[in-house]
């Protein structure tokens, strides 16, 4: 998941169901980092670690 994920068409909009997809990578990476890590916390975090960039 750390490579950049375009999500904007050629018309430079964000399809809803290409947003809920890498929403869903983005959560399930962030349950196995937690139980990887043996984590308590129970929200997930989006971090720049898990999404693999900064946004500006």
């Amino acid at each position: 998941m750390k490579d950049f994920v375009q999500l904007k068409n050629t018309k430079g909009e964000i399809e809803l169901t290409e947003l809920q997809i890498y929403l869903d990578r983005l959560y399930r990476e962030d349950v196995e980092r937690v139980k990887t890590a043996q984590l308590t916390r129970a929200e997930i975090v989006f971090d720049d670690a898990l999404v693999g960039r900064k946004f500006e």
